[in-house]
This record gives C-alpha cells, sequence and structure tokens, in this order.
C-alpha cells in the first residue's frame, strides 16, 4: 500500500510539468487534460481521504465538533431538528434537495467544457480545485466521521423511499471518512452555482442557486452532517469564492500581460567578446 501511494504521489507532482509539453496543437484529448487535470486530483485526493482512515481512525475529532456545538447552539440540530419536523413530504423535500448535488456536480462542468471556451474552463477548474483541495486539506489535519458514522445509534431511519435508498446508495459506493467538517456537500454547491453564473449557463443558475441554499440545512436535516459542518462550509464557500478565487484571477491577469515578466535580449557577439 505505501508503494502505491508514493507512486501516485511522484505521478501527480510530475504531471503538471508533463502537461506542459501538451501546447496547441497538440492532440485534443492532451490539450483538455492539461486544463483539467485539477479535477482529476480532486477524484484521487478523495479516494486517498477514504484510504487513509483505517490508519487515524483513533485520531478523528467529532467530540470536539459536538462540543463546540453545543456550546454555540445549546443542542444538536442533527439529532433534534428531524424529530422535531417528522413529515414524510419534509423529509422527501430535504432528501431532493440533498440528491440535487450529485447531477450538478456532474452537469455544470460537462456544460462548461462543452461551451468550448478556454477562459471559462479555466475559471471552472480554479473555482473547484479551490473548493475541494481546501476542504481536503483540512480533512487531513482535522478528520471528522459525522454523525451517520461516529453516532449511528442516534441516526433516525425516517425513509425507505428511493430517495433515501439513493443517498444510501451514493455513500457506500463513494464516500470517505473523515470528511465531514468542513462539509464538502456545501462548499461544493456554493462553487458550482458560482460557476453556473460566471460562465452564463442560464438554464443550470436556478437549480445551482437551490442547491447552494438549500443544501446546507438539508445536510443536517438528513443527518449527513453536523450543524457546524455546514455552517463552516458556507463560511468557507463565501471567502473561497467571493475574494480568493478573484484576487487568483487577477494574478493570472497580471502573469499574462505583455512586458510584466521582460526577457532579456539576445547579447550581439561584440558584446559577448567584451
Amino acid at each position: 500500500m505505501a508503494c502505491w501511494f508514493v507512486a501516485v504521489h511522484l505521478l501527480a507532482a510530475a504531471l503538471p510539468s508533463i502537461l506542459v509539453m501538451a501546447r496547441p496543437p497538440a492532440r485534443p484529448f492532451l490539450t483538455l487534460l492539461r486544463e483539467t487535470y485539477p479535477l482529476l486530483t480532486i477524484c484521487v485526493v478523495w479516494s486517498e481521504l477514504g484510504l487513509r482512515h483505517p490508519f487515524i481512525a483513533n485520531t478523528v475529532h467529532d467530540q470536539l465538533v459536538l462540543q463546540t456545538e453545543l456550546g454555540l447552539f445549546g443542542l444538536h440540530p442533527h439529532a433534534v431538528w428531524i424529530q422535531a419536523a417528522a413529515s414524510p413530504l419534509m423529509t422527501e423535500l430535504m432528501q431532493a434537495i440533498y440528491v440535487l448535488y450529485y447531477p450538478l456536480l456532474l452537469g455544470i462542468p460537462a456544460a462548461v467544457l462543452l461551451a468550448g471556451r478556454s477562459e471559462r474552463t479555466e475559471r471552472m477548474v480554479l473555482r473547484m480545485a479551490l473548493g475541494y483541495l481546501t476542504c481536503f486539506a483540512i480533512y487531513f489535519l482535522f478528520p471528522v466521521d459525522g454523525p451517520m458514522d461516529a453516532l449511528p445509534e442516534t441516526i433516525v431511519r425516517s425513509s425507505s423511499s428511493g430517495l433515501g435508498m439513493l443517498i444510501g446508495g451514493i455513500r457506500s459506493a463513494g464516500d470517505s471518512l473523515g470528511t465531514a467538517f468542513p462539509s464538502s456537500h456545501v462548499v461544493g454547491c456554493i462553487s458550482l452555482a458560482w460557476i453556473a453564473w460566471e460562465s452564463g449557463l442560464i438554464w443550470l443558475r436556478w437549480p445551482a442557486l437551490v442547491a447552494a441554499i438549500g443544501v446546507p440545512p438539508a445536510t443536517v436535516y438528513t443527518q449527513n452532517h453536523y450543524a457546524l459542518d455546514a455552517v463552516l462550509g458556507v463560511a468557507l464557500g463565501l471567502l473561497l469564492h467571493g475574494w480568493i478565487a478573484p484576487a487568483l484571477i487577477g494574478l493570472g491577469r497580471m502573469a499574462r500581460k505583455p512586458g510584466l515578466f521582460p526577457t532579456p535580449s539576445p547579447r550581439t557577439a561584440d558584446e559577448v567578446e567584451s
């Protein structure tokens, strides 16, 4: 296992340098990979977090999050909200909003890539990488399992509907433990909404906005996250996309300005001899 981890990390470190050589007019696949390889990195790091969890399972920080949440709110919203509003309609609505994240996660990047404009693609990749990889860095330093895994005895099995079974199936197939705080579901929805509006995807703007607003409470109601996970996810998403991403985009524009980093002119033979 350790050898595979080392090999994958070495490949990841070398990949940007390798892809620099794939400049136009390279093959379309290589050009696409050069523009979007950070999205591949997101998938690989997410899997790595899950593979790493058995080795750090005794160092998760769920109790600290629960204590902080109790001090802030006086209760644990994930444990009491679904019981206080135990309505089949409410449960189905919250589960539908929670699931909305997944088609948007696939649909919005695909729509941007199909639009074919390089600037849109660059911004989309930047915002997705910034949102998810920032969350992942926190998970490496501060793993939290979340109520579904840390406190299974407190979970209300309130729905055996198709949506409930779908959520369970998605968790079983692709979840990585230790990735609850902050909620990447929440940060991801804010990232996707920002991308949809910034890229002019008119037919995806409103579903993305609904997800950005509705997913934070839905993650708590469905007991997939603590309330503190959702609150920090909202704060982090707004910080990253409202301030940090625009600053990085501005730096990228400055770096492309002609003459910003002038190259020395070639020296003549007379100058070399002197």
